[in-house]
């Protein structure tokens, strides 16, 4: 088998089993049938194919929107980019007839199709499929899914619902970023996909991992990545945005531009600090401006750094630590008063 070959082989396979049977392919069954990790994994980097890790078995893959379009299986594209375009016109309809509700069920979806499409009976699979999909779209503003990852059980609806424009064309302009080249990775030729805000009140956790724990700004830009399996990314986008907190107070105070370490050792200054975590005339207020400002900088020198410089890749557990740590500083900025001089 060519390597075009194999890529479509994968995808048809995760796609069909999905569609089929409502489950994820297991990462054994896809090495024993086309003996090629590599081309795997190369499916997974970019987001054509979402990873779950879990014991048993130990990696199991979930098809998007893009595995749908380059799966090979014409009939199998069209249910899922049906399904999807219908989904976007329903989700419309639904923001702005249900201004009162900030959560959604399927059966909700299913009922507002009849209004949306009155003319048309639509298969209630094609349109649960199109709702999973939805989230590579923006349109949700958090979700949760069922104990086996294959169906979203309830949703929020964001504001990129109604201001979406042309709606009939948003599949080919999400998997027009992505194509298929062979034993090389199928990289995105625009930002990731999966960047949907997540809204606190609605959103409930994804692969076992409680995002309620964690704080908004965090969630907002990593919740889907790691959804989507983008370990490491979700990591670095947390650590970004705790960068670009920092690094607006400091521009504004000073109008000088810093970023990573140097920036958290700029704010956190024991000597002519920018942000206060406490009383610098104690000694207690100085220790723990000095150690959060150390923990801080570290955390941008070890850890978003080498993610942001290296193709890194990290398994969920340990993404969670990082998150965890994300969510601390952010809810250690919140804490933070300016200094006025």
């Amino acid at each position: 088998m060519t390597n075009e070959e194999i890529e479509a082989g994968i995808l048809s396979t995760v796609t069909s089993r999905f569609v089929k049977l409502k489950e994820g392919t297991p990462r054994r069954d896809l090495v024993v049938r086309f003996k090629n990790t590599e081309i795997l994994d190369n499916l997974v980097r970019p987001g054509i194919l979402r990873r779950i890790n879990s014991t048993a078995p130990p990696d199991v893959y979930f098809p998007t929107a893009p595995a749908f379009q380059f799966c090979g299986d014409a009939d199998l594209t069209r249910i899922a980019r049906q399904g999807l375009t219908a989904a976007l016109h329903i989700l419309r309809g639904m923001y702005e007839a249900e201004f009162e509700k900030n959560s959604f069920t399927p059966e909700d979806l299913l009922s507002h199709a009849r209004i949306t499409f009155p003319d048309q009976v639509l298969d209630g699979d094609t349109l649960k499929l199109g709702l999973y999909l939805t989230p590579e779209f923006h349109v949700l503003s958090g979700y949760r899914l069922n104990a086996s990852e294959t169906e979203i059980l309830s949703f929020g609806i964001s504001e990129s619902a109604v201001t979406m424009k042309d709606v009939d064309s948003q599949w080919d302009v999400i998997t027009a970023r992505y194509k298929p080249v062979g034993g090389e990775s199928l990289e995105p030729k625009d930002e990731p996909l999966f960047l949907a805000p997540i809204d606190p009140a609605v959103f409930a956790p994804v692969s076992g991992f409680d995002w309620s724990l964690i704080h908004p700004e965090v969630s907002k830009v990593a919740v889907t990545r790691f959804a989507a399996g983008h370990f490491a990314d979700s990591v670095e986008a947390a650590l970004k945005a705790v960068n670009e907190r920092v690094k607006k107070v400091v521009l504004e105070k000073t109008g000088k531009e810093h970023d990573g370490s140097d920036l958290m050792a700029r704010a956190f200054s024991l000597k002519k600090p920018i942000l206060l975590l406490g009383d610098l005339s104690t000694v207690t207020g100085q220790n723990m401006q000095v150690g959060y400002m150390q923990i801080f900088a570290g955390s941008m020198t070890g850890i978003r750094n080498p993610k942001a410089h290296e193709n890194i890749e990290i398994d969920a557990a340990r993404a969670i630590h990082f998150l965890f740590l994300a969510s601390l500083l952010m809810a250690k900025l919140d804490e933070t008063t300016r200094t006025d001089d």
